[in-house]
Order: structure tokens, then sequence, then C-alpha cells
């Protein structure tokens, strides 16, 4: 290649479409960005490909994460125990959530049986505390 051509030639959001093609969307879209931004100036080569790497990381792992929670098929996703509310006449106390959301009774192979009336938020509860947890188990495991 005429080594020329390329020290004249910068990187712009036409070159994505080569980035798309190699799956490799965010870490173009870094490259991009550190190209054309004169804040970037100052890092060196190593900095700069590094940064670009964590960028297409990042993207991967979230991506990775909405397809894990979406085949779970978890109806509620957004439910998290910070949002439960203990309401007098309820069995329903912090130390329990706690207990459930340590998930030692997954270590232990045990079964949870959440039982209550109708629309009082067993469903809920077994979400907020299945959630973190499949997160955990399944961000762990290396990427096939």
């Amino acid at each position: 290649m005429n080594e020329q051509h390329l020290t004249k030639q910068h990187l712009t959001e036409q070159d994505m479409e080569l980035f798309t093609a190699l799956r490799m969307k965010a870490f173009g879209k870094a490259v991009i960005d550190v190209a054309n931004d004169p804040g970037f100036d100052d890092w060196t080569f190593s900095a700069k490909i590094r940064y670009a790497l964590e960028q297409e990381n990042a993207a991967r792992n979230e991506r990775r994460t909405q397809k894990l929670l979406k085949d779970s098929g978890t109806p509620n996703l957004s439910a998290c125990v910070e949002d439960i509310r203990y309401l007098p006449g309820r069995s329903l106390t912090r130390e329990v959530v706690g207990r459930l959301t340590s998930c030692q009774w997954v270590n232990n192979a045990t079964n949870v049986v959440i039982l209550g009336q109708s629309s009082v938020g067993k469903t809920y509860l077994a979400q907020a505390c299945f959630v973190p947890r499949f997160l955990i188990e399944n961000l762990n495991r290396p990427m096939t």
C-alpha cells in the first residue's frame, strides 16, 4: 500500500461499515471518536487502543446481559429488592429478603416456595431475588 496515502486519511463514520462487518461496532465507534477528538491527542497509542477495546468489551457484555435476560423469560426484569415494601401485617421482613437474596438456597440446592394471597407480590419477590443471581451466574461464564 501507498504509505503516504494512509497517513493523510482520517477515520470517519463511513468507516463504521467495516467495523460493523467485523462485528466490532463499539470498538469502531471508539476508534473513530478517538481519531477525531483532539482531547485524545495526548494519549499514547496503546491507551487509545485499550480505551476502544474496553468500549467493545462493555458493549458485548451489555448485549450478552440483555440477551440472557430476554432468554430467561422473566416477565419483570426491573424487579428489585430495593423496591419491596415492608407493609404492616406481612410476614415479609428485610431479614427474610436478605436471606433470599444471598442465594444460599441456590448453593445448597434447596427449593424455595413463596406462599401468599393473590396479588401480594410473590412473583415480584421471586424475580427480584432471581435476576441478580442469574446475572452473576451467567456473566461470570466465558463467552462462547
